[in-house]
C-alpha cells in the first residue's frame, strides 16, 4: 500500500509540474535572438555566460517536447549560427542523461547538456501554438473565469427556437476535467459548472454540478462537446 501511495504521489508531482511548465510568459525571460521551433510544444531562453572566454548572459533560445523528450537549441556562438537536437533520458545514469543527435557546426556538443539542464532547472516554459482571441469563432460576451486556465468562444444554435450563433464562454481547468460555462439564454444570464470524465460510459461524461437558472443543464453537455471538438484554447491571463 506504500508503495502505492508513493507512486501515486509521484505521478500527481509529475503532472504538477508539467502543468507549471507552461505558465510562464515572454515578460518572464530574456528577449530572444532566435525564434522557438513551431515542432516543439514549448520554449523557453537561456542566458548562458562564460566566464573563461567572455561570454556573459548569451541568449540562447530552447524549444522542447512536452515531455522534455527531446530539445531544439539555437543561438549565435563562436561566431556562427548555433543549432542542436538533443534527446533526453532522466533515468539514464548521470552524464548520460543527454544525446546530442545533431550540431550544425561541430562546436556546441560539449555545453548543449550545460544549456539544456539550465533550461530544466529555470522552468519557464512558454507554450507553443497556444491559441489567441483573434482565432477564436466569436467575440466573447462574457469574459472568462480567472479560477480556470484556458477559454473559448462556442457559436451555439438552436433552430428549432430560432437561437442563431450565440457566443457562449466557456472556461476549462488545465486537464479538461471541470468547465464553467456562462452566457445569456432563455432571457437571463446563464452559468453552469460542470465536471468531465472521458472514460465514463456514453452519455455520462458530463456532470453538471451548477446551473445557475436551472434552464442550460439540458444544453451544457452538447456545448462543452462543442468546445472540445472545436479545440481553440486561449490561456486566461490572471488579474494582477
Amino acid at each position: 500500500m506504500k508503495k502505492f501511495l508513493a507512486i501515486m504521489m509521484t505521478l500527481a508531482l509529475v503532472l504538477s509540474l508539467s502543468a507549471m511548465a507552461f505558465a510562464a510568459t515572454e515578460e518572464d525571460i530574456a528577449e530572444p535572438e532566435f525564434d522557438p521551433n513551431p515542432d516543439y510544444d514549448m520554449w523557453t531562453v537561456v542566458e548562458f555566460s562564460i566566464e573563461s572566454i567572455g561570454v556573459e548572459d548569451m541568449p540562447v533560445t530552447v524549444s522542447a517536447k512536452k515531455d522534455f523528450s527531446e530539445f531544439y537549441l539555437e543561438c549565435n556562438f563562436y561566431g556562427d549560427d548555433q543549432m542542436t537536437r538533443t534527446t533526453y533520458n532522466k533515468d539514464a545514469a548521470e552524464g548520460e542523461q543527454f544525446e546530442v543527435l545533431e550540431d550544425k557546426t561541430g562546436f556546441m556538443k560539449g555545453d548543449t547538456p550545460t544549456v539544456l539542464q539550465m533550461a530544466m532547472d529555470q522552468d519557464l516554459w512558454i507554450s507553443l501554438g497556444a491559441a489567441t482571441e483573434a482565432d477564436l469563432p466569436a467575440e466573447p460576451e462574457f469574459d472568462p473565469n480567472e479560477d480556470y486556465a484556458v477559454y473559448t468562444v462556442v457559436e451555439f444554435s438552436i433552430e428549432s427556437i430560432g437561437v442563431e450563433d450565440m457566443p457562449v464562454t466557456v472556461s476549462a481547468n488545465e486537464d479538461f476535467t471541470e468547465f464553467y460555462l456562462e452566457c445569456n439564454f432563455y432571457g437571463d444570464d446563464q452559468m453552469t459548472r460542470t465536471t468531465y470524465d472521458k472514460d465514463a460510459a456514453e452519455g455520462e461524461q458530463f456532470e453538471v454540478l451548477e446551473d445557475k437558472t436551472g434552464f442550460m443543464k439540458g444544453d451544457t453537455p452538447t456545448v462543452l462537446q462543442m468546445a472540445l471538438e472545436q479545440d481553440i484554447w486561449v490561456p486566461i491571463e490572471k488579474a494582477a
